[in-house]
């Protein structure tokens, strides 16, 4: 007897649509990224070829864990006729390494292998610091659990420098963790040596008690200890701290400051973070992680002396270098020493909001008491135009920012929706500072920063539509950059991935500010056109006025979708759906006017903004309004969740990740309570207004702001994607909103993963998700 298969609208049977769209998830996943480079300089033996080593990140799905690997491209430094780069015949796996440092000569290299944890929060084995050179492996150092716990490799507290030598380096690790109680010796049997001994040990008899509860920085430091500094001295294979850190700093992001004379064993330059938040009423930890808006600032500390004879000495306290500036971070020093360039965030101290624009500033070294702070590139308001510089976006300066003179700096910011590579003269002053170079190859396209060295800089180019690929760039004789274009590092993708990629293209639209509510009148730069990135397919079925679309806002909400590769929204627009990524006014990028007009208003004029986006897509006769979705994560899913009560007849469905439902719930169980006052109240109100204890008022306030206040006006069956060790939207969020939903007869779908944070970022994780929400979709819109 025959069995009828389900077929959908083209005749293809449903089992093969969704063995295609696994098949293509999986090679969409499989596509590597570029992680970090590094210009090895060979300026020793005065080689004709630079290399630059190019690390690489690919998901390992049966694993469930990313796959690190090493490539190596050499590039003449002179050629006539030109010679174009060329790859190492293949890259090599970095197994179990957590970081790698070449040193800046590229003779030696720096791998880091942190030691596993304990599962019940005991402390782990012993790191391992290696040290390859020269065809081999020159010095290995284990250090125990005892001097400091794992190094840390988050992007964020982390910090690896070389000194000038090459003889010490300088790391942040966890100090070590505290000695815990231990129970069961007094029923351990007695009467004999032997049985003494085991009652000693940690056997049947014997377990440790959990001790005192210790703070940690929240959302991705569940566990972590204090993050301090430490120094390898590589000839005798001993590491000590750094003294004369105050118990109540964190240190991250250290570097070597240049020798001096006045202090023989070298001088380290960390920044540092104080337990509390000084500018919110409150003695606690908040969340760290993507929160620019912790004061933080610059210190000096002596580095420990190594001597064999020498005896350690009592340490001098650290030396704060930026007083009267509330955030300092990313420290550099010019190649001749005289210079320390940093960043600040003290537009996101000073107004509360978790990320806003940045400035550029310098400081003369040797540092002396009262030394001037120059400001090079400011806080800027609001640009002339859409064209305009918007201001500086930069997360953390290159590890070799300058140029050959020692006056420019090169650095990576947000541009818009582009990011984009700019040249920064610490002579002169703000816009008249800085030039944009490294024009990327495609309009649009986005450049990010790898490395920066006297005559080449490494760079990754990538949009929406392509995969990174490596691009290197040197100045030319008439002071412009000219593009080398290294030839692709990987094999051709299977076809069906190349086929989908040829398929895909983007678009960056301008949107114009729809009209605010009677009396509030904004600034300016809030007044200017905001940016939606769209994402589509040219081989879909549907005609473009017939074919679904996918509403994408960002999460944050001070940060911004660029026009770089997303594995996930590429995967989905190659499945027919058009992506609609909208940066709405409040993202990075715009200006601080536009970015601050959002505190206060979220809700409403982050609301307004998508929907306008929406309104001009579908103007423009790119989708069918009866096919439409919104999908998000975090504060993306906040708007999520808000747009399907407010529009409930714009959407058919929702895909939400980790979603911000109800601010009055969250803010007693979130590692950012701050974020829920400052956005709810706006800047420095929000400010004023934290409390750890919040008064009925302000929870009527925050249930206000929140997408549960207009739960009973939706109408679309939701899915909802959950983490259940997400910190900083923890699980509570999505499930009182699915239980509200559920009580009025809605449909909804929700998949909870156990051992996911916020990000949602294990492979298996992502696969998952993915795969269920392209199927999700085509059952709610089709395709």
């Amino acid at each position: 007897m025959a069995i009828a298969q389900s077929e959908d609208t083209n005749g293809q049977p449903l089992e093969t649509q969704e063995a295609d769209t696994l098949e293509l998830l999986e090679g969409f996943a499989s596509i590597p990224q570029i992680d970090r480079a590094w210009i090895l300089s060979n300026s020793k033996h005065g080689a004709p070829l630079t290399s630059v080593l190019v690390s690489q990140v690919q998901r390992n799905l049966p694993a469930n864990t990313i796959r690190k690997f090493i490539s190596t491209i050499t590039t003449p430094n002179e050629s006539t006729p030109p010679v174009a780069p060329s790859w190492s015949p293949f890259p090599w796996e970095l197994s179990g390494v957590a970081l790698v440092v070449p040193a800046p000569s590229g003779e030696y290299t720096l791998l880091v292998r942190n030691g596993e944890a304990g599962k019940d929060g005991t402390a782990g084995g012993p790191t391992k610091l290696e040290i390859w050179g020269q065809g081999r492996l020159v010095h290995e150092v284990f250090v125990p659990a005892s001097t400091h716990g794992s190094v840390y490799n988050d992007g964020w507290f982390e910090g690896v420098s070389w000194n000038q030598d090459e003889t010490r380096v300088v790391y942040i690790a966890e100090e070590p963790a505290p000695e815990r109680p231990v129970y069961g010796r007094r029923q351990a049997a007695k009467g004999t040596e032997d049985l003494e001994k085991k009652a000693a040990g940690n056997d049947a008899g014997t377990w440790k008690g959990r001790g005192d509860w210790v703070e940690d920085w929240g959302e991705k430091y569940t566990g972590k200890h204090r993050p301090l500094v430490y120094v390898l001295d590589i000839k005798s294979k001993t590491v000590k701290p750094v003294g004369g850190i105050p118990a109540e700093l964190s240190a991250g992001q250290v570097q070597w400051a240049p020798p001096s004379e006045n202090a023989p064993d070298g001088t380290v330059v960390f920044v540092g973070w104080e337990v509390k938040g000084q500018q919110f009423q409150t003695i606690k930890k908040l969340g760290m992680i993507y929160c620019f808006n912790r004061p933080c600032y610059l210190f000096a500390a002596g580095a420990p002396s190594f001597g064999s004879t020498t005896q350690d000495t009592a340490t001098a306290s650290a030396v704060e270098l930026t007083p009267g500036i509330s955030s300092a971070f990313s420290p550099r020093f010019s190649p001749d020493g005289c210079t320390l360039v940093f960043l600040s965030a003290r537009a996101a101290v000073d107004s509360g909001a978790h990320n806003a624009t940045n400035s550029l500033h310098t400081i003369p070294w040797p540092h002396n008491e009262g030394a001037q702070i120059t400001t090079v590139i400011d806080v800027k308001g609001a640009p002339r135009d859409v064209h305009d510089f918007p201001g500086l976006y930069c997360l953390q300066l290159p590890r070799r920012p300058f140029l050959a003179d020692g006056k420019t700096v090169i650095l990576s910011t947000a541009w818009r929706s582009v990011p984009a590579v700019l040249s920064v003269d610490l002579t002169r002053k703000d816009d008249e500072a800085l030039t944009r170079i490294c024009v990327s190859s495609t309009a649009d396209c986005a450049v990010s920063l790898l490395d920066v060295s006297p005559g080449l800089i490494a760079a990754a180019e990538s949009s929406p539509s392509r995969p990174p690929v490596l691009r290197l760039f040197r100045p030319s004789a008439a002071g412009a950059w000219e593009r080398e274009d290294a030839p692709p590092a990987a094999v051709p993708f299977s076809e069906k991935v190349e086929t989908a990629l040829r398929s895909l293209r983007f678009e960056v639209l301008q949107i114009p500010v729809p009209s605010s509510p009677s009396g509030d009148e904004l600034p300016a730069g809030a007044k200017l056109p905001f940016d939606a990135v769209l994402v589509e397919s040219t081989s879909g079925n549907d005609a473009p006025g017939s074919a679904p679309l996918l509403l994408a806002p960002h999460g944050g909400p001070h940060s911004a979708i660029p026009t770089s590769w997303i594995m996930s929204y590429a995967f989905l627009a190659a499945l027919g759906f058009k992506v609609l990524h909208v940066n709405f006014r409040g993202s990075t990028g715009f200006g601080e006017d536009a970015l601050q007009s959002l505190p206060g208003r979220i809700g409403s004029q982050d609301v307004a903004d998508n929907l306008a986006a929406l309104d001009a897509a579908l103007q423009r006769g790119l989708a069918d309004p009866d096919r439409v979705a919104v999908i998000g994560g975090s504060h993306g899913a906040f708007l999520g969740t808000h747009l399907i009560g407010q529009a409930p007849d714009r959407f058919k469905t929702a895909v939400l990740r980790n979603p911000v439902t109800s601010l009055s719930s969250m803010v007693g169980i979130s590692d950012i309570p701050d974020w829920c006052f400052v956005e709810t109240y706006g800047g420095r109100k929000g400010i004023a207004s934290y409390s750890d204890a919040p008064t009925l008022a302000d929870l009527q306030a925050l249930h206000e702001k929140s997408p549960i206040a207009h739960v009973d006006k939706v109408k679309v069956p939701t899915l909802f994607f959950l983490g259940e060790k997400d910190r900083r939207v923890p699980l509570a969020q999505g499930l009182q909103y699915v239980h509200a939903l559920r009580a009025r007869g809605l449909e909804s779908k929700v998949v909870i993963f156990p051992e996911d944070t916020h990000a949602l970022d294990k492979p298996q994780t992502e696969f998952d998700q993915w795969a269920t929400a392209a199927e999700w979709l085509k059952k709610h819109l089709g395709t």
